[in-house]
C-alpha cells in the first residue's frame, strides 16, 4: 500500500482509456497509470439527499438542514439555456466552486492488475443455469484456485487492522457473528443512497451455495440486528432497506449487502445477481437436517456473467468439451447408420462439421440423453480389440474427459486434437469395415 495521500495519487493519475460508462449511476471508470503501474479510478456523482431530510415535518434540525442542502443545490454559478416549450425549459447549469456538498465520490485501486481491468471494462453478458454438478465440477474447482490473498483485505477487516473506526456494529462470535460497516461504495451522507456490508467471520462459507440449515442462526442474527443498525443509526424503518447475497459475489467470503430502497440506481439489485436475505432464510427452514446438502445446494441457480470473468472463460472451456461428448451422443443415440454411407467409409473433419449443425437443430428435440450426457464413456463397452487406433483414441478420450486435460483449450483445439480421433474410434470400433 502506498504511503501517499489520495490527492497525490490521482494528481499523479495519466489517463490511458474509459474502461465503462454507466447512465443510470451515472458514474464513470477510467484506466491509467500513476509512477508506471496501473490504476482504476471510479467517479460517482452525488446524489441529492432531500427526501430522506424533508419528509419528518416535526423535526426542525432535519427541516432546517433540508432548506440549506435544497438551496445550495439551486445556486448555480452559470446558467446555459438549451430549449423552452410552452412551459418547459431545458439547461445546463454549473454549481460553484466552494459549495459545501462533493460533486463526485472517487474510488481509487492502485495498483490495479489485469484482474480488475477485465472486471469494469465493458463487456457482453451471458445467462447461465448452474446445476449442482455442474457446480462441484466447474465452480467450486474455480472458487478453490483463488489464493487467500486475493481477500486480505477482507481479514484486514475482520481483524480490526484496517477500517476498525468505520464499524457501526459486531458480534464477535466465531459461527453466528460478523460486522457491519458502510460499502465503500457509499458516501456515508446521503441516506438515501445508504450501503453498509455484512461480512461473517466464518471462513468456511464462502458463497450462498456453502449455506445449510446449520447457518439459520447466523442468518437470522445478521437480518435481526441490521434492521436494528439502519434505525438506530439512521432513522431507516427495516421496511425501508433490502438485505441480499450476490451469486455469483464479487468476493468469495460470505457477506450481505444492506441498501436503502431510494437506492435504485445500483445494479447490483437485478435479477440474475441479487437473492433476497429472507428468501435464503426461507429456502433453509424449509431444507431438512443440518448435515444434509440444503435447498440452496440442491437448486439450480441462474446468474449472468460478463465474457471477460474468469469463471465465464472456463464456462465456455466446459462448453467446447461438452459439445465434443455430445456429438458422439448424437451418433449413438440417434443411430445413423454411417457403415452404408459414403460420407461414412470416409471420415474426415468436413463430415464431422455437419454432426454440428444437426447437433445445434436437434439438441431440444432428439433424445434427451443426448444433451449434456458427461457419463458416455462410463461403463460403455466398445470393441476396440478389432483396431488398436480405436483403442488408444477411445481411452485417451474417456481419461481426457474424466480429467479435464483439455479444459485449457478453446473449440477448435478442442474439435482436433479430441473429437475428430474419439469419433473416428467410436466408428472404426462399432464399423470395423470402414
Amino acid at each position: 500500500m502506498s504511503d501517499q495521500s489520495t490527492a497525490a495519487l490521482l494528481a499523479a493519475f495519466a489517463f490511458e482509456r474509459v474502461l465503462s460508462v454507466s447512465t443510470s449511476t451515472p458514474s464513470v471508470y477510467l484506466l491509467g497509470s500513476i509512477t508506471g503501474q496501473q490504476a482504476i479510478t471510479h467517479l460517482v456523482k452525488t446524489t441529492f439527499d432531500l427526501a430522506p431530510l424533508g419528509t419528518n415535518v416535526d423535526d426542525k434540525d432535519a427541516q432546517d438542514k433540508a432548506k440549506t442542502v435544497a438551496a445550495e443545490a439551486v445556486a448555480f454559478e452559470k446558467v446555459a439555456p438549451l430549449e423552452d416549450n410552452d412551459i418547459y425549459r431545458w439547461a445546463q447549469a454549473w454549481w460553484a466552486v466552494d459549495r459545501s456538498r462533493p460533486d463526485v465520490k472517487i474510488t481509487l485501486i492502485y495498483p490495479a492488475t489485469d484482474v480488475h481491468v477485465r472486471k469494469y471494462e465493458t463487456q457482453k453478458r451471458i445467462m447461465v443455469e448452474e446445476t449442482p454438478e455442474l457446480y462441484e465440477r466447474l465452480v467450486k474447482p474455480y472458487i478453490d484456485g483463488f489464493p487467500a490473498s486475493r481477500i486480505q483485505w477482507v481479514y484486514n477487516i475482520l481483524n480490526h487492522e484496517k477500517e476498525a473506526d468505520r464499524i457501526l456494529f459486531e458480534d464477535p462470535d466465531p459461527r453466528t457473528g460478523f460486522l457491519i460497516l458502510p460499502d465503500l461504495k457509499w458516501d456515508r451522507k446521503t441516506v438515501s443512497t445508504l450501503y453498509l456490508t455484512a461480512i461473517v467471520f466464518d471462513k468456511s462459507i464462502r458463497s450462498m451455495r456453502d449455506l445449510k440449515k446449520q447457518h439459520l442462526p447466523l442468518l437470522l442474527n445478521i437480518k435481526a440486528s441490521s434492521e436494528n443498525v439502519v434505525k438506530g443509526n439512521f432513522g431507516l424503518e427495516p421496511s425501508r432497506i433490502r438485505m441480499f447475497v450476490h451469486y455469483q459475489p464479487s468476493y468469495y467470503h460470505f457477506h450481505v449487502h444492506i441498501v436503502a430502497l431510494e437506492n435504485e440506481g445500483y445494479v447490483g439489485i437485478n435479477i440474475g445477481k441479487a437473492h433476497l436475505l429472507s428468501d435464503l432464510i426461507s429456502l433453509l427452514s424449509l431444507s431438512s437436517d443440518s448435515d444434509e446438502a440444503s435447498l440452496l445446494q440442491k437448486m439450480t441457480l441462474a446468474y449472468t456473467l460478463g465474457e471477460q470473468d474468469g469463471l465465464y472463460r472456463a464456462y465456455k472451456q466446459e462448453a467446447g468439451l461438452l459439445l465434443s461428448i455430445e456429438l458422439l451422443c448424437l451418433v449413438h443415440v440417434c443411430g445413423f447408420d454411417l457403415a452404408s454411407s459414403p460420407q461414412g467409409r470416409c471420415m474426415t473433419v468436413a463430415w464431422a462439421l455437419p454432426l454440428a449443425a444437426v447437433q445445434v437443430v436437434l439438441r431440444q428435440t432428439v433424445k434427451p440423453e443426448i444433451g449434456w450426457f458427461t457419463g458416455f464413456f462410463s461403463g460403455r463397452e466398445v470393441k476396440t480389440d478389432v483396431c488398436p487406433a480405436a483403442q488408444y483414441f477411445w481411452k485417451e478420450a474417456a481419461r481426457n474427459v474424466s480429467t479435464h486435460r483439455l479444459g485449457a483449450y478453446d473449440f477448435l483445439d478442442v474439435f482436433s486434437v479430441f473429437l475428430f480421433p474419439a469419433v473416428s474410434a467410436y466408428l472404426a470400433a462399432q464399423f470395423p469395415s470402414i
